[in-house]
């Protein structure tokens, strides 16, 4: 066989499947340094933020935290960040191709949802994936009015459940993708987009990415895969992570956890944003101070949201609304549990400047959590043959946090 080949075209075959190794290792070896790296600062973010207070004692966070520690931590984290950045990121020059004629082409979006929608599209239109798009999770369906308006793309929406009339008037398709069988997007793609498509998903959130890029992987219709993910800590046991090289040669235990996912979900409360990091940690605070009490009598929330934040400036504020959120041992009277949080909270006081430092110190691997799923996931591709695959930081992180596109031709 090789004897038929030109030897030009063997010396570039042989060159391509160079680079495909090359790109492959650096990945892998990128995420277990990653890796390795949060789990040996697990005790940063790897416990329950309102725990800290009642277990003082013997809590990770109190035991390894000193200023060696610190300047450890930061030389470590700002290496890898440089790293991933430098060799997993990549950036894009955005031009705005909106006519300015469209006066209701943003009716109903907010700023923030403008900002992604009109980005993503036009990322999309750069990067030339055919002129048909299978939207997952569409939403009202403002991506595809842009798509179409703008560039002139054949779309089509999914949802799992119906929902009212779009401010867009678009139709969308009701599946669960979970449920669905290869043969009915098959179909839809077929009837509906003209035999092929990208696939795409602005916040796919949870499970919903990874079954985006299962369905991908083991669809024939796609012409290639768009997704900007969100809501890590929603996703199930069978995705955390995906890849053979996560579950199987890194230790990933300390990572894809609960209060890692979340963690990798959450916005970051940065420099600019002091008036953010000065209200999480007034509420981490007081939330701390409650969950003291916790050891010494039962406390239920009697609602999903544990205490309004409105309103909220003072611990008394504080004390005065929990009582609305929270069921308390019927043994003990209002007055006394009053007293008792006032009594732990003075208690505790010279403590409370820590706490702001896990709330520093968690911001500061956020970004890093977020990049151990993402390198899981783009080496599940690769180990799937999608070797292309890329991942584009495309919206302005104070607008929009989660801001990474995995993009993958087919």
């Amino acid at each position: 066989m090789w004897l038929s080949i030109p030897t030009t075209q063997v010396f570039f075959i042989l060159e391509y499947w160079r680079r495909i190794k090359i790109i492959r290792v650096t990945m892998r070896e990128i995420a277990k340094e990653l890796v390795t790296f949060l789990q040996d600062y697990s005790w940063i973010y790897n416990f329950s933020n309102i725990r800290i207070l009642l277990d003082k004692d013997d809590h990770p966070f109190i035991h390894h935290f000193s200023q060696e520690a610190l300047i450890k931590f930061h030389e470590k984290r700002n290496k890898l960040l440089h790293l991933i950045k430098t060799k997993v990121i990549h950036s894009y020059d955005f031009s705005d191709n909106t006519p300015s004629t469209e006066k209701d082409l943003f009716k109903g979006m907010s700023p923030k949802k403008i900002h992604e929608c009109v980005r993503f599209a036009d990322i999309l239109s750069k990067l030339k994936c055919g002129k048909s798009i299978l939207d997952i999770g569409s939403g009202l369906g403002y991506v595809d009015h842009i798509l179409e308006t703008v560039y002139g793309y054949k779309t089509l929406g999914i949802e799992k459940s119906r929902f009212g009339k779009s401010p867009t008037n678009r139709s969308v398709v009701a599946i669960d993708l979970k449920d669905n069988e290869e043969g009915f997007l098959n179909k839809l793609i077929d009837d509906r987009l003209d035999g092929s498509a990208c696939m795409i998903g602005l916040h796919a959130c949870g499970d919903l990415t990874p079954t985006m890029l299962k369905a991908f992987v083991y669809g024939d219709r796609f012409t290639s895969l768009a997704v900007v993910s969100c809501c890590y800590h929603k996703m199930s046991m069978p995705f955390t992570p995906m890849s053979k090289f996560f579950r199987e040669e890194i230790d990933f235990s300390s990572i894809f956890t609960p209060y890692g996912l979340r963690l990798a979900s959450q916005e970051v409360a940065s420099d600019d944003k002091s008036q953010l990091l000065d209200e999480r940690h007034r509420f981490f605070t007081y939330r701390s101070v409650l969950e003291v009490l916790s050891g010494e009598m039962s406390i239920n929330k009697s609602k999903r949201k544990a205490v309004r934040k409105n309103g909220i400036k003072t611990f008394e504020d504080y004390i005065q609304n929990v009582f609305d959120r929270f069921d308390f041992d019927p043994k003990f009277e209002q007055g006394y549990i009053s007293n008792r949080l006032r009594e732990i909270f003075k208690e505790h006081e010279p403590n409370f400047s820590l706490l702001k430092y896990v709330i520093i110190l968690q911001d500061y691997v956020q970004k890093l959590i977020e990049y151990s799923v993402l390198l899981d996931r783009v080496i599940y591709l690769q180990e799937n043959d999608y070797d292309k695959v890329i991942v584009y930081e495309i919206f302005n992180e104070k607008i929009s946090p989660r801001n990474k596109l995995i993009f993958c031709p087919a």
